[in-house]
């Protein structure tokens, strides 16, 4: 009788007893795990926890840069407003008033074709391009705030009360799109 001798069969190791050609004893009881079978790997549940953590951190990343994104559009908003009030101040040094405007879509239209019409003597806008679009798909362009809302002029005639009687607003209706409400961005303290 010979020695035993292994046998790679899928992942088990089988350990054959006997002659070569005797096959019932090949699919004999003497079956052990093989060595790739036993090597150390992951579990499910640690797989589970390692996946929770993940989704835990990319949450508070995301979270982080949402409210950076908000914040850097804020600050956009606030030097478009910072640029068109400069501009407003050139025409009206210019021109002796301030561009129309009524605070509704017309005004900020007005504005626009004030500060950039081909037919003034010079530009007003200077140091940088405020952001302008058609939010409303009527074919007008207006000054427009990160959000892509018009930003609103009001002439001083046509408000009284603050800020100042005599002087100009403008005012984007914040990341909310509503104006009137506490995340406006003006040019005036409230």
């Amino acid at each position: 009788m010979r020695n035993k001798r292994p046998l790679a069969v899928g992942s088990w190791q089988l350990a054959v007893k006997g002659p070569r050609r005797d096959s019932s004893r090949l699919l004999a009881a003497h079956c052990r795990p093989s060595a790739a079978r036993s090597r150390p790997g992951f579990t499910l549940t640690e797989l589970l926890v390692v996946l929770l953590i993940i989704s835990v951190l990319a949450g508070m990343i995301l979270g982080g840069v949402t409210v950076a994104r908000r914040s850097a559009s804020k600050t956009r908003t606030k030097a478009a407003i910072q640029l068109l009030g400069s501009a407003i101040a050139q025409y009206e040094s210019e021109w002796g008033d301030y561009p129309p405007g009524n605070g509704e879509a017309a005004g900020a239209e007005d504005l626009y074709l004030s500060l950039t019409s081909p037919f003034n003597p010079r530009s007003f806008i200077n140091g940088g391009e405020p952001p302008t679009g058609d939010p409303d798909n009527t074919g007008h362009k207006v000054f427009v705030d990160a959000w892509r809302h018009p930003i609103r002029y009001t002439h001083h005639r046509h408000y009284s009360g603050e800020p100042r009687a005599d002087d100009y607003r403008l005012e984007s209706a914040g990341p909310d799109g509503r104006y009137g409400t506490d995340d406006d961005i003006t040019n005036w303290k409230k």
